[in-house]
This record gives C-alpha cells, structure tokens and sequence, in this order.
C-alpha cells in the first residue's frame, strides 16, 4: 500500500476520484455542446458557452492535482505498452464542432488511439478509402451524405470496416440498425466512460 492509500482513512483512492472527476467534466462539456446546438436565443448559447467554459476550467485543474496524485511531471514519458504497440487508428464524423474536439481530444489522450477527424459524410468517405481506419464512429445524421450512406459506400469498397454510431435514438429505431459493419451505438449525450468501453468492445 502506497503511502497516500495509507493516509486515506476512507479507502478511496484519490487518483481513481480524479479521473471519475475527469471523466464527469468532460462529459459536461458534450452535453452543454449539445445544449449550445439546440439552443434558440442568445441567452441560452451564452448558458450553454459559460457552462463549457466552466467545466474546461475546471478539468484543467483536476488535471493538475491528478497529475501531483500520479507524481507525474508536465509532460509525462509515454508508457511501456504505449511506446511498443501501434495506435489503433479511429476516424471520427461529427459535424457539430464542439462535441467532434472533444471527442477527438479524449480518445487521442487516452493514448491508445490515432484519432482523425471530419466534419461531413463526403469527407468521411474520402478519407476511410484513401487511409482506412480500424474503426469509424460517425454520426448518425451528418451533411453532405447521410450516416447510412457512408456505412453502405465504405462497406461496399472495404467489407471488413468497423462502424460506431453516434445517434439520438434508440438502437432499434436507427435505420443504421442492421447496417452491414456496425458493431454498435452510443446514444447522446455521450458518457466518456460509455465512449471507451464501447470503442475497446468494437476493436477487439
């Protein structure tokens, strides 16, 4: 037992407090990016902003105090496991602006991932045939061509591919249901802890 486990009279681990506190934040921003997209007056963007703003905050200093947790230095060396294996690479359609950085910055910090990112379904279709991906997680509804489009156009070229999808609806109600490649769904607003673990499942 380490010694800060020691002085933890209640037995929980601080560090594992910090990233459940990192993880509940940056699932805030996701959901007050979704608010700022449906919002309908100024007054409600700038609620929905002020939130964003706030949860950034203060993720960036539990970061901090996970970091002194960790005994880590402000650039941390990359990990044995991470320095020896090959990112698995994840291409990522999401067309709201917010909520694609966030989800691009947390799949790319957790270190296990190459992350690309687009704003359309063209472009997501253009870029899985000109460097495919392990995985895709796109949105279901998406400009330029429709969430089940791409699957259909990616699957007939690359039969193999692997599709996450991102949607408002209930699996069964989802026209991307039964899409050939799609190994699962992720309903919004995003949990990040719900995000890896379904990532995890779909590249396994």
């Amino acid at each position: 037992m380490n010694d800060k486990a020691a002085g933890n009279p209640g037995g929980k681990d601080p560090r594992r407090a910090g990233i459940h506190e990192l993880n509940n934040l940056l699932g805030g921003i996701l959901n007050s990016a979704v608010l700022l997209r449906r919002a309908r007056s100024e007054e409600d963007r700038a609620q929905a902003i002020a939130l964003i703003e706030d949860a950034a905050r203060r993720a960036r200093d539990a970061v901090v105090r996970l970091r002194e947790d960790l005994g880590l230095a402000s650039s941390p060396p990359p990990s044995r496991a991470a320095a020896n294996s090959t990112p698995r690479k994840i291409l990522l359609a999401e067309d709201d602006e917010l909520s694609r950085s966030a989800l691009e910055e947390f799949l790319a910090r957790s270190g296990r991932y190459e992350v690309r990112a687009v704003a359309d379904g063209r472009s997501a279709v253009d870029r899985f045939l000109d460097t495919p991906a392990d995985l895709l997680i796109l949105d279901a509804i998406l400009p330029g061509l429709s969430g089940q489009q791409v699957v259909e156009r990616i699957h007939e070229r690359h039969p193999a591919a692997r599709f996450l999808v991102l949607t408002g609806a209930a699996d069964s109600e989802d026209p991307l249901a039964h899409a050939p490649g799609v190994v699962g769904f992720l309903q919004k607003p995003i949990a990040m802890d719900a995000l890896l673990a379904e990532v995890d499942r779909a590249l396994r």
